[in-house]
């Protein structure tokens, strides 16, 4: 069961229970709807509970030479994204212009995705240079599918208000063929999407004003 994934899941589960044993109360001067416990201790634990009960169920499985969970636990790893570190050194080395887009995109290189960029991005542990430079080539050439939309559609959110006139426009285009097509329907709508956003303390500038407008 120990790869580079499950190691940063178990990294991150322990960096979670040392913050509530140690009482680092989270303050929050904004909620957003589903509303945390009345009294959080962390912020962002409620995420991680999947993949908490998918590895504590195959973890007994396997102390009891089950196969139960397999199927699970295989699930549970493919889609965790790989410790941050990992990413960090992806971004560093410019790993993401030496690879296939469609290697990118499938995660094929140390399990690094699109996404998995987008959302450390979104927690605030890397800057906006550097996310913008990871995925510019890929924004720029992508055409809008049911292949990739799940897997880009935050990053173009994102990118949209680039200072690259040509990433911005992509990324633009990217939105708008997206949610005018049946694929946009299955994704989480953009308003809800742009609440979330600016409750995290972004200003999607472009993504507001193209809601207004539809």
């Amino acid at each position: 069961m120990l790869n580079i994934k499950s190691q940063g899941l178990v990294e991150n589960l322990i960096d979670i229970r040392n913050s509530i044993a140690h009482g680092r109360q989270v303050y929050q001067d904004k909620l957003i709807w589903p509303f945390p416990s009345f009294f959080p201790l962390s912020n962002d634990s409620l995420g991680y509970l999947p993949a908490i009960q998918a590895l504590t169920a195959r973890a007994i499985s396997k102390h009891l030479k089950l196969d139960s969970w397999e199927k699970e636990w295989r699930q549970t790893i493919r889609y965790l994204p790989p410790p941050e570190d990992i990413i960090r050194s992806f971004i560093k080395n410019k790993e993401y212009s030496k690879i296939s887009d469609s290697t990118y995109l499938s995660g094929r290189k140390s399990g690094i995705t699109p996404s998995a960029i987008t959302d450390l991005y979104l927690a605030g542990r890397i800057k906006f240079n550097d996310f913008e430079a990871s995925l510019c080539g890929l924004m720029i050439r992508a055409q809008p599918s049911s292949k990739n939309a799940d897997k880009l559609i935050m990053a173009a959110y994102l990118l949209a208000d680039s200072t690259n006139p040509q990433l911005a426009s992509k990324a633009q285009i990217f939105v708008t063929k997206i949610h005018d097509s049946r694929t946009g329907d299955r994704l989480i709508g953009p308003k809800d999407t742009l609440r979330w956003l600016e409750y995290l303390g972004l200003s999607p500038a472009w993504m507001r004003q193209w809601i207004e407008n539809r």
